[in-house]
């Protein structure tokens, strides 16, 4: 009975025409809030974002779930230190946080470069200064942490373009607005499908490319297990092989919102795959750029979004999906493509978990 009555709530949500109107409300919704956020005071944008985020916090029980098993796993076993808080006060600021990092993904519109001082701050600006007159371009880095949409579009009004990989919506018509919002200060959106090449492609022709380093993803393509607040798990090495293959710098960039309506953006470190770390694989050099970011995290952990599934993928546990066929590494590019050394770590792994 249960399941039947499962099976008619979900032809009823994918019925066509309720499906059509569903995503035209979201997508006027959206229009609404790029709209309407921009002309808001500093202010109102802190106290909506608040509202928001307790909102969230409380009827998202699926992502608060989720939430304490991320914090209690980093707690247990990477020995997260949450300070006088509890976890349920962690996970409230959580979503506070990246309720103000959506709004001010339409508020930033209000920016341009002779304000943008105004309200953030650059420590190491030396380091994207570099990456602007590197004739090889570079790899900007930033996790889900903080306001991470502003990292991209500060740099952006600093001179640095990037290509950006963004998530494909169901609703085609959100993607739309986003992206417009996302390429306020020049940067290029891309689609995922065809990327990794578009990327490559950039980044050897000495353009600058920007990539998410906290992805967690299945056994195969350009993942690599490595040690994240004590579990393994397998993550993105996407970036580290970019930056080997076309001999960019790897820029490692966090964006941490202030109480009054300000924001810091810290460049943490400049990582290269060749010079000094060249005898270094994609594991190491992947785990190097995650201990990095695992730094700041324990700094100010209500800023990571601790509602995603960071350790889903984990190399002691296979998915039900994985077959010895998906299990294996599969690179997102030919390997006839990759330098030598990549492919000879990408042999390396494949002959450990063969044995």
């Amino acid at each position: 009975m249960a399941l039947g009555k499962t099976g008619k709530v979900r032809k009823i949500r994918k019925w066509k025409p309720l499906l059509r109107l569903r995503y035209r409300c979201e997508y006027l919704a959206l229009r609404v809030f790029a709209i309407l956020i921009p002309r808001l005071p500093r202010k109102s944008v802190l106290n909506a974002a608040k509202a928001l985020g307790t909102v969230a916090f409380y009827l998202d029980a699926r992502g608060r779930k989720l939430g304490h098993q991320s914090l209690a796993m980093a707690v247990q076993h990477g020995g997260l230190d949450l300070g006088p808080r509890n976890q349920d006060e962690v996970l409230k600021d959580c979503y506070q946080n990246f309720a103000r990092s959506f709004l001010d993904l339409f508020w930033f519109s209000r920016l341009h470069k002779e304000n943008a001082d105004q309200w953030i701050k650059i420590e190491g600006e030396s380091a994207i200064l570099d990456a602007i007159g590197s004739e090889h371009g570079a790899v900007f880095l930033t996790p889900h942490y903080g306001i991470f949409e502003w990292a991209s579009l500060a740099v952006g009004l600093r001179g640095l373009s990037l290509d950006i990989v963004a998530q494909d919506f169901k609703n085609a018509a959100l993607k739309k607005v986003i992206s417009r919002a996302r390429e306020h200060s020049g940067h290029r959106i891309l689609s995922r499908q065809g990327a990794m090449l578009k990327l490559v492609r950039t980044a050897k022709r000495g353009g600058n490319i920007a990539l998410l380093p906290d992805l967690n993803l299945r056994p195969q393509g350009a993942a690599v297990a490595i040690n994240v607040f004590g579990v393994s798990a397998w993550m993105t090495a996407a970036h580290v092989e970019i930056s080997r293959r076309c001999d960019a710098p790897m820029v490692l960039a966090v964006c941490e919102p202030q109480s009054d309506g300000r924001a810091t953006l810290r460049v943490l470190d400049v990582i290269r795959a060749g010079g000094d770390n060249s005898h270094l694989t994609r594991t190491e050099l992947t785990q190097m750029v995650w201990d990095r970011i695992e730094l700041a995290v324990r700094q100010r952990p209500e800023l990571w979004l601790w509602m995603y599934h960071h350790w889903r993928y984990r190399p002691s546990e296979q998915s039900d999906s994985a077959s010895p066929q998906a299990d294996s590494i599969r690179l997102l590019v030919p390997e006839k493509h990759l330098s030598t050394t990549a492919q000879v770590d990408c042999q390396t792994q494949m002959a450990r978990r063969a044995a």
